[in-house]
């Protein structure tokens, strides 16, 4: 009987330490970095759907994934009508995950174009389907994938200089 007794309280011990770690944690305003990604059988990985935590790598910022696994605002997958959609395509770039959301170039475009554009009826949406660390394969798999679905009229592919090869 007196092993059950150690054992409980051994637990207790080791579930207080943990959360008095936490809260000098919290306290303290230590973040990590949290794991936006998951599997994916085709594309290798993608965005897992909202998913939310602390971009901490290049400076600090609040990220979350919508619920179709963009970095981006809600979207529909079917456009409404009289939309033009522009579906982004790129790396860590464009999916900035370390500015807030209305700073990324998916919604400075979308703003800019709505702003200056956009009519009665008319309006434009920039879907950004970017991920950090994506090749130029898994973009093309992203796009013949999950792109297409949303019906965009136009597809923007951004190549950043850093992930393209070079010779010496």
């Amino acid at each position: 009987m007196r092993i059950f007794r150690d054992l409980i309280a051994t637990a207790a011990v080791v579930v207080l330490f943990v959360a008095l770690l936490e809260v000098g944690m919290r306290l303290a305003g230590v973040r990590y970095e949290y794991s936006f990604y998951e599997s994916d059988p085709v594309i290798y990985t993608t965005y897992r759907p909202n998913a939310e935590g602390w971009e901490v790598k290049e400076g600090e910022n609040r990220v979350r994934i919508n619920s179709l696994g963009m970095r981006d605002r809600e979207r529909s997958v079917t456009p409404g009508s009289g939309t033009t959609r522009i579906a982004l395509l790129g790396d860590s770039l464009v999916a900035a995950t370390q500015v807030p959301i209305e700073k990324t170039m998916a919604q400075v475009l979308e703003r800019t174009l709505n702003r200056t554009l956009g009519q009665s009826g008319q309006s434009f949406e920039v879907l950004n389907f970017a991920q950090g660390g994506s090749t130029l394969a898994q973009q093309y798999l992203m796009l013949r994938n999950r792109v297409w679905d949303f019906q965009p009229q136009i597809v923007m592919v951004f190549v950043s200089p850093i992930s393209v090869p070079t010779c010496s």
